[in-house]
């Protein structure tokens, strides 16, 4: 039955992609998002945690950790696609401020696109593919749903209220869909990896990137310190999984892709209560 669900999964994962980031860019007041874009520092941290710290923490626990090759493909595609489609969600709930969400919103997509084609075919050995075969489905997917979101907001404000309900009900079902597709195609291969180090491995990669941004970036206010752990904390699995559709590799490796789907979601979870009950105890 699997191989008969795995093209609906595809399906399933581009649109919870377009339509979750093309509602984001509907919620961006374009002032407040390039204000934040010019706050430099908070730039250059988001961009140096993202695209370099984190990686390279991937390619140091695949080093120490006794991964199967595979799952060690997944995970450091995962290092590569920082801020789930629902960080605006979990950031808001934790009081993370809401224009640099949408800061680091465009800075993790656009550094995906650009980083991703550029390092996967250099870093990653088993996955075949040039860089023009994984920029183009994070371009369509990414890159175009969010601009063209944060383009209609201010052309057609009425518009964008009105649609911004109904493409986030298709983001909610779409992320219904995944999360109930991925839960039957992989269930046997997750009860499988409990013994292979994958799921401790991604566990420990999420914690060490969340608490080592938020610990290190005393800088930043509180309030963009939470969306820079938050936003490195989530991943983006639609972008994580792009190369390894677009590549015929071990399931393995998109099995530990998979992984990240309830993992990233449990882990904000439980990221954002914790610093909502800071705020309490302070």
């Amino acid at each position: 039955m699997e191989p008969l669900l795995e093209p609906f999964l595809r399906v399933a994962l581009a649109v919870f992609m377009a339509a979750s980031l093309f509602e984001t860019g509907l919620r961006v007041e374009l002032g407040q998002a390039r204000a934040a874009l010019g706050d430099w520092r908070f730039a250059i941290v988001s961009m140096l945690w993202a695209f370099a710290v984190c990686p390279a923490l991937a390619v140091a626990l695949t080093r120490v950790v006794p991964l199967e090759p595979p799952h060690a493909i997944g995970l450091l595609l995962l290092a590569m696609a920082p801020g789930a489609p629902f960080l605006p969600a979990v950031a808001s709930r934790a009081r993370g401020d809401l224009p640099h969400v949408a800061a680091f919103i465009l800075l993790a997509s656009i550094g995906t696109v650009i980083f991703m084609p550029l390092a996967v075919p250099a870093v990653v050995s088993g996955v075949a593919s040039d860089a023009w075969t994984i920029a183009r489905p994070l371009l369509v997917f990414v890159i175009l749903p969010l601009a063209a979101g944060v383009a209609l907001r201010p052309v057609a404000s009425g518009a964008a209220r009105w649609i911004q309900p109904v493409v986030g009900i298709a983001a909610a079902v779409a992320t219904l869909q995944v999360i109930a597709l991925v839960t039957l195609i992989y269930a046997r291969d997750f009860a499988g990896a409990v013994g292979s180090y994958a799921i401790a491995t991604l566990v420990g990669f999420l914690a060490l990137a969340t608490a080592g941004a938020y610990a290190l970036s005393r800088a930043l206010p509180e309030s963009q310190r939470r969306v820079l752990a938050l936003g490195l904390c989530t991943r983006n699995v639609g972008a994580a999984a792009a190369p390894l559709l677009a590549a015929g590799v071990d399931r393995r490796a998109m099995v530990m892709v998979a992984l990240a789907v309830p993992t990233t979601i449990l882990s904000a979870a439980l990221v954002s209560r914790w610093l909502c009950h800071r705020d309490v105890g302070r």
